[in-house]
């Protein structure tokens, strides 16, 4: 939820392609026997009213709703909005509504990704449960974007023309986790940042501007280019055959505002973990 809960369009498509339903327009019967919520809701860094935030629409839904643990995924800035109070203020009722709340930065590619996509999750889980929590390990398997790439004849359409392209005279690099500049592109008086393949992708937005667009521009055989929508897709972990919305904008707006599978999946599997871990407690 959250992710389309902004304008008709993206509601329509939340509600009828994939049956979950915006936060504004919640029924807690509509979510049945759900024992996990998990939820993605937009930063709204511009909203100074707490209760018309879609972030505390999440702690309207854990009030009302009789889920077991609710998983909260935000930017890193939502730890520096208002000096971290905003923050401090929704775990403090996440408290108060009867759950016990752990945030920790997890980074998409210790999961399996080739996104470097840094997020922080909140995991809250009902106090008068017994299944306890710990975040995940990372995993020690690593992939580049050269491993979601799709061949030549299908890249057309987002192969770049028109600009200059500008190698730099080495590889600029900070860390193994951080993405690898190879040049610059220069258009319409601006130049943009150009990435190797041979490393991590930058973090997929659900908007974006220029001509790497929600992606980002990559040297990929012989020419500047942005990623294509399937290649988006492999990024955060979906299968090729996972239907997007028909319009090319909104269906990058839908993985923008993703969940890496990755992620989600190790998160889950240590959410189950815990609750079988209190089943065969002693008790």
């Amino acid at each position: 939820m959250g992710a389309l809960d902004v304008g008709a369009r993206g509601r329509a498509v939340t509600r009828g392609g994939f049956g979950v339903q915006p936060a504004r327009l919640w029924d807690p019967a509509s979510m049945g026997e759900a024992d996990v919520l998990i939820a993605a809701p937009p930063m709204e860094t511009a909203c100074r009213k707490r209760h018309a935030r879609q972030l505390w629409q999440v702690l309207r839904m854990m009030r009302e709703g009789s889920f077991k643990a609710v998983v909260v995924e935000q930017t890193l800035r939502l730890r520096a909005l208002e000096s971290g109070q905003l923050f401090r203020d929704w775990v403090g009722e996440a408290t108060a509504a009867s759950f016990t709340v752990q945030a920790q930065n997890l980074f998409a590619p210790h999961y399996g990704s080739a996104c470097a996509r840094r997020r922080v999750y909140i995991v809250a889980v009902r106090a008068d449960s017994p299944a306890s929590f710990c975040f995940p390990r990372p995993t020690t398997l690593r992939h580049d974007l050269r491993s979601v790439l799709e061949p030549d004849y299908y890249r057309r359409g987002v192969r770049l023309r028109g600009g200059a392209f500008t190698a730099l005279p080495q590889p600029k690099q900070q860390t193994q986790h951080c993405l690898r500049q190879v040049g610059w592109y220069a258009q319409g008086g601006r130049r943009y940042p150009v990435y190797s393949t041979q490393s991590y992708a930058s973090t997929q937005t659900a908007t974006g501007t220029g001509p790497g667009w929600t992606s980002g521009l990559y040297w990929v055989r012989g020419g500047v280019t942005r990623l294509t929508t399937l290649e988006v897709k492999r990024l955060m972990q979906m299968e090729d055959d996972v239907q997007l919305d028909s319009i090319e904008a909104v269906a990058r707006r839908q993985l923008g505002m993703a969940t890496p599978v990755g992620v989600a999946r190790a998160i889950g599997f240590s959410l189950e973990a815990g609750r079988c871990h209190s089943r065969q407690s002693p008790g």
